[in-house]
């Protein structure tokens, strides 16, 4: 559970702090976190970890009813996202930005590092329930997309910020 959880944490953990401090460095001032967003980042990393721990679950409301399963995990978003509307203008700490930048990108990063390394490609098989062991496919292409979607989204979400943050 550890193993699915930490680079979980490390990369939701990165992807909030290089976004909310895009601006900060775009505008050239300091980040300032509210207690909302501590909040968010609290709720997200439940989230997280509540997902591992009931994977099996999760998964099968996910296979057995896909659309209540996007609108579950939309309420979800959608709590974890409210204390940031709610206490957003609450100040809890002032931090530089871009120090604050660099770390989220390289958390995003050193998580798919992890889950990139060989070993944890070479658990990751998908296979027929009818194909014999050793004609078995490996399904990397699809461990790769699922690897590289927050390196990726994380980039889209910082350009989009820093382009909003410079209009």
């Amino acid at each position: 559970m550890v193993r699915a959880f930490v680079p979980g944490v490390v990369s939701l953990g990165g992807i909030m702090a290089a976004v909310t401090a895009t601006p900060a460095v775009t505008g050239g001032q300091v980040l300032t976190l509210s207690w909302g967003t501590l909040l968010a980042l609290v709720l997200g990393v439940v989230a997280v970890l509540l997902t591992v721990r009931h994977s099996g679950p999760v998964l099968r409301v996910v296979v057995a009813h896909p659309v209540r399963a996007w609108c579950i995990a939309m309420a979800g978003i959608a709590v974890v996202v409210s204390p940031q509307l709610v206490l957003g203008g609450h100040q809890a700490l002032t931090l530089p930005a871009l120090p604050v930048l660099v770390a989220g990108v390289l958390g995003v990063l050193v998580a798919n590092a992890w889950n990139l390394r060989p070993a944890a490609l070479a658990g990751d098989t998908v296979t027929s329930p009818f194909a014999v062991p050793e004609e078995a496919p490996r399904r990397r292409g699809a461990t790769l997309v699922a690897a590289l979607t927050a390196p990726f989204g994380s980039a889209a979400l910082i350009a989009l910020a820093w382009w909003l943050a410079t209009r």
